[in-house]
């Protein structure tokens, strides 16, 4: 981690934002490929990041404009130990993301399109299971679909964050659910 740091430093002259600070001590070791075309207000990068909780690619480019900041591209982990890096429950991760996300003033929006192929969660590894979601104008729209042998389903909401109360809507289809299979039970 004190090297991704070192590295971060020496290329922009400042120290790491505390919000990547924070996640970066997390890990024991990073071992860092990277090609970038780097500006004080862009990082163009196609990077492979070693872990000791697994490896994460990122292809893509990031944002980082006084009045804009976001990031466009694709990223893939795999056997990301999530339990380590967000909460105990989470165990292991392949995952495909392909995306974008701004902040601009106060305003976040974006779009993703994640395929998981794994992703522990207590003593159950979920399978093949497919996310589409936007943020665009207060409005969240999203799309699941699990095609795991345990969890069959299929389900699209949205929900409107303007204002004092948010408002959702959703619809779930559940084909199948094996609560003993999955350690509900």
């Amino acid at each position: 981690p004190e090297k991704v740091k070192n590295i971060y430093r020496g290329v922009l002259h400042s120290d790491l934002p505390e919000e990547v600070d924070v996640w970066v001590e997390k890990f024991d070791s990073i071992a860092v490929n990277a090609r970038a075309q780097i500006t004080r207000e862009r990082i163009v990068t196609d990077t492979h990041l070693g872990t000791d909780l697994g490896d994460v690619e990122i292809r893509g480019t990031v944002t980082m404009g006084a009045d804009q900041k976001g990031f466009e591209g694709d990223i893939v982990t795999e056997d990301l130990d999530l339990g380590r890096l967000l909460t105990s429950e989470l165990g292991k991760a392949d995952v495909g993301l392909r995306g974008n996300v701004g902040i601009a003033g106060r305003e976040l929006s974006g779009s993703v399109n994640t395929r998981i192929e794994r992703l522990g969660w207590k003593s159950y590894d979920f399978e093949n299971i497919t996310l589409q979601a936007s943020l665009a104008d207060s409005l969240v729209r999203a799309e699941v679909t699990s095609a795991d042998p345990n969890v069959m389903l299929y389900a699209e909401g949205e929900g409107n964050l303007k204002g004092g109360e948010p408002e959702y809507n959703l619809i779930l289809n559940l084909e199948k659910v094996d609560f003993g299979a999955i350690g509900i039970a």
